[in-house]
C-alpha cells in the first residue's frame, strides 16, 4: 500500500488498567491450649450381660453373665 500525500496514518495506542494485590501481616493472633481434667459419675442399672464366644473349632459358645 503506497501511501500518498494526502493520507495520514496516525497509530492509535489503548491503555489497559492493570490491578495487583499484595497481602501483607496487619495482625497476629495468639492461640493458647489449656488441658481440662473433667471426671463424671454415671450410674446405670445393668440388667444383665451376654458374652459370645467363637472356640477354635468355630463353634460358637455363649455364656450367661450374672444379673445385677
Amino acid at each position: 500500500m503506497t501511501q500518498s500525500k494526502i493520507e495520514i496514518s496516525i497509530p492509535l495506542k489503548k491503555e489497559d488498567v492493570v490491578v495487583s494485590k499484595k497481602s501483607f501481616v496487619k495482625e497476629e493472633i495468639i492461640i493458647k491450649k489449656k488441658p481440662v481434667t473433667e471426671t463424671k459419675t454415671i450410674t446405670e442399672q445393668i440388667i444383665s450381660e451376654k458374652v459370645s464366644v467363637i472356640n477354635a473349632d468355630g463353634e460358637e459358645v455363649i455364656e450367661v453373665g450374672s444379673e445385677e
